[in-house]
């Protein structure tokens, strides 16, 4: 659905296997993903994707959390 980046870092948000999710890929060192717990129903939903930094600067981290609605 959309993604920024290239290959050594970035950011994406697409569907696998009905799921939302959510990776993160930190300069090819680390890569974080986030899948949801169900499969989207059938037809049009909204995917939406929320960042709670850690706070504390650059690279301390944070929550991301996934929502989909019909």
């Amino acid at each position: 659905m959309v993604a920024d980046g290239g290959v050594v870092g970035g950011i994406a948000l697409y569907v696998k296997d009905g799921r939302p999710t959510y990776e993160y890929n930190w300069i090819s060192q680390t890569r974080y993903k986030v899948t949801g717990s169900e499969t989207l129903a059938p037809g049009p939903n909204t995917i939406r994707m929320e960042f709670h930094h850690d706070g504390g600067g650059l690279g301390k981290g944070g929550t991301a959390t996934l929502f989909a609605a019909e």
